[in-house]
């Protein structure tokens, strides 16, 4: 019942409405749809009064004038009990400043509460945001907390953000064997960057012993999966190399291509 008068408020939320005065009858049918609502978020339901707040917030019902404070409130209740809806309606709210004053602090504390129930792709998704400034304040140490988090779950874009942050110094101290751990990782799942960062680090000795064939390798790959940087550095680092050498980073990268397409 309540994820049926869910959609049925979703659906209300995104219709125009009319200039014209709403009917008795439209009146009383959102009367009885927000009763219910506000019954269930009396009583605890969060998603409740996350739908009540949203009521308020946005004066979505016909016999409910626009209340921003009391919608604050409800979502604020709900967010305190563990509400992710909420949660990420108050980052919204205070991001934008649309409802509110722009409160970027705040919008990053009701952020950092929803990534804490996300998943691990969403949580490299706040990562993201907090590297790039977007609604919240630039925080690279914050950027790399949530990077982490992606990361350690086997997101291959968390390893390769993570390997960005220990090779550059942002957000964390510079760790050429750190960076070159999570390059590696994020390498073995096909992530580009990660290869790129790995190819450099053997070319250069960086966290990793020096290495040509084994850099020449990981840009063999990149190469073959159209990345003409590597196809450049490839050739650069070659000239470094004997033909044996060559031969056996081009078989290696063979090998390697030929397991992980195995895999798909």
């Amino acid at each position: 019942m309540k994820i049926f008068a869910t959609v049925i408020f979703i659906l209300f939320s995104f219709t125009l409405i009319s200039n014209a005065e709403p009917s008795a009858e439209k009146i009383r049918f959102d009367k009885d749809i927000f009763g219910n609502f506000k019954k269930e978020a009396d009583n605890g339901d969060v998603d409740s009064m996350w739908t009540v707040g949203n009521a308020y917030l946005y004066g979505n019902y016909s016999h409910l004038e626009q209340n921003i404070s009391e919608g604050i409130k409800w979502h604020l209740k709900a967010a305190n009990m563990g509400g992710f809806l909420s949660q990420y309606t108050l980052f919204e709210v205070y991001a934008s400043g649309e409802y509110v004053p722009q409160d970027l602090v705040e919008a990053a504390k009701w952020l950092s509460k929803v990534g804490e129930q996300m998943q691990p792709l969403g949580q490299l998704s706040i990562g993201i945001r907090f590297f790039e400034g977007n609604g919240v304040n630039k925080d690279d140490t914050e950027a790399v907390r949530w990077f982490r988090k992606a990361a350690e779950k086997g997101i291959a874009e968390g390893q390769s953000r993570l390997c960005g942050a220990y090779a550059l110094g942002k957000g964390v101290s510079m760790d050429y064997k750190e960076a070159a751990k999570w390059a590696r990782k994020s390498a073995e799942q096909g992530d580009k960057v990660g290869q790129s960062f790995l190819a450099f680090f053997y070319a250069n000795g960086y966290g990793v012993a020096e290495d040509y064939v084994l850099s020449y390798m990981w840009y063999n790959i990149l190469a073959a999966n159209g990345v003409e940087k590597g196809r450049e550095d490839k050739n650069i680092i070659s000239e470094k190399m004997t033909k044996e050498q060559i031969a056996e980073a081009q078989k290696m990268s063979r090998e390697w291509m030929a397991k992980h397409s195995e895999k798909e």
